[in-house]
């Protein structure tokens, strides 16, 4: 129990992280879609889309050995090597992909080219130092690092929007200017000058930490071709504008997926530690069972608010985004138990595994989507999605069983499964009478499953 309300904790204080960004998206998000044209849109969120390409390429993934290596680490010069080993060891890659990214958009004006490459940098850096401050066991710093951020994006935005325009370049120079000053407030709260030294970086904890990182590589490639060739390939065929339209569409449902987000960060960590126990089998099949509970109670509730949500903060030109929100929130509330099975590779050492299935789901979500999007459209993407997710929590379920057996209560999957597709079919019709059924089925369904956890979170969230 100590370690379920240990988890309960540190999960809500990193939500508070997590979700300071998603709620500076909703904020500017009107803004932006009625600034900025659809092609600008498009290309913006294909920039940060790019950025979530290089970043495995440009760190080797070494932060998330950092994390897990820190996790159980006791010693200040152990802490010192595996610091000044994840910063200065890779340092000269990251300086090459900057000026090879910086020389490879050569017909992209100067100053653009610039600020897309000091952003990706920034952004780069800011992760690297994150994962090293929840490591380090710094969630509060890594929680409030992240409302720094999203409060001066904001705020940046708001003022451009209220005594200027907001314009594309606007929006890159505001997100620099805001992790800028986020970073400054990192380094001097987790002192991370105390623990870069030279002296400190070994040849072999380099190795030990590359030999745990580098499968990571493949596998977040091949999730960001799961979540990105959606709209690469909707470009590609249909045009920028049904490539906004399809980002627009993943807005809301991206919720489930930013909610699971805080609990796989506070989950990496507990599962790491709970494997050396003798209950660990015991542990996961609670915590699934509980996880299960709360993210199918959380899907309800938003697709119940989806129509409210659609309406106040996006543009009426993006209508047809709507019909695509149901699907994808079937394909986001699958992605979170793939990532649940994945924090027990991560708490086995088994990153090879984690690997596997990922690139697997990403090889049939580039298919599926080449095969349907002449056929059925912007459609083919959150087909894909779905299938793809859905095949590679399968591969996983069966994977881990061979190595960590976990008990499910199947019925109990079955009737609230049936209850949440009941409610996907419901919203896809968008009739009035429709969503008041899903507003009362989302409510009375969320609080009935989650009873029992609603009342130990809000116990936990006093103490914190």
């Amino acid at each position: 129990m100590k370690k379920e309300t240990e988890l309960v904790k540190n999960t809500l204080i990193l939500a508070i992280g997590t979700w300071f960004p998603k709620v500076a998206s909703f904020i500017t998000l009107p803004i932006l879609t009625l600034s900025l044209t659809k092609e600008e849109y498009g290309m913006y969120d294909l920039v940060l889309v790019m950025i979530t390409m290089l970043s495995p390429l440009c760190t080797l993934q070494i932060h998330r050995a950092a994390f897990r290596y820190l996790i159980n680490c006791k010693d200040d010069d152990e802490r010192k090597c595996i610091i000044s080993t994840a910063y200065l060891g890779i340092a000269p890659i990251i300086i090459s992909v900057m000026i090879f990214i910086f020389l490879l958009q050569s017909k992209i004006d100067l100053h653009t080219r610039f600020l897309i490459v000091l952003y990706i940098f920034i952004e780069i850096i800011m992760e690297m130092t994150m994962f090293i401050a929840r490591g380090l066991k710094y969630n509060k710093t890594y929680s409030l690092s992240a409302g720094i951020s999203s409060f001066f994006y904001v705020f940046l935005i708001l003022i451009a929007f209220i005594y200027s325009k907001v314009t594309f370049i606007i929006v890159f120079v505001s997100n620099i200017i805001a992790r800028g000053i986020t970073l400054i407030f990192l380094f001097h709260k987790i002192r991370i000058r105390k623990f870069l030294s030279r002296r400190f970086i070994k040849k072999v904890t380099l190795l030990n930490m590359l030999k745990y990182s580098l499968p990571f590589i493949p596998s977040s490639l091949s999730l960001w071709v799961i979540n990105v060739s959606d709209r690469v390939i909707i470009t590609i065929c249909l045009g920028l504008e049904q490539s906004a339209v399809y980002a627009v569409a993943n807005k809301i449902p991206s919720l489930i997926g930013n909610m699971y987000t805080s609990f796989n960060m506070a989950w990496q960590e507990s599962a790491s530690e709970a494997e050396k126990d003798d209950d660990s089998k015991m542990y996961y099949s609670s915590i699934f069972q509980k996880l299960y509970d709360f993210m199918i109670g959380v899907v309800a509730v938003l697709i119940a608010i989806t129509p409210i949500l659609f309406k106040v903060l996006i543009n009426s030109s993006y209508n047809m985004a709507y019909y695509q929100m149901p699907i994808l929130f079937l394909g986001i509330f699958f992605s979170c138990f793939s990532s649940f099975y994945g924090g027990i590779y991560v708490a086995l050492m088994q990153t090879n595994r984690l690997g596997i299935s990922t690139i697997m789901g990403a090889i049939i979500n580039v298919i599926i989507n080449l095969l349907l999007i002449d056929k059925i459209g912007i459609f083919a993407a959150s087909v894909s999605t779905l299938i793809s997710y859905q095949l590679v929590l399968f591969y996983r379920m069966k994977d881990i069983q061979k190595i960590r057996p976990i008990e499910y209560n199947k019925k109990r999957i079955m009737i609230t499964g049936s209850i949440i597709i009941f409610m996907c079919i419901v919203a896809f019709k968008n009739v009035f009478w429709g969503h008041v059924i899903n507003l009362l089925v989302g409510i009375i369904f969320a609080g009935v499953v989650n009873r029992g956890l609603i009342q130990m979170i809000i116990k936990n969230g006093k103490r914190i």
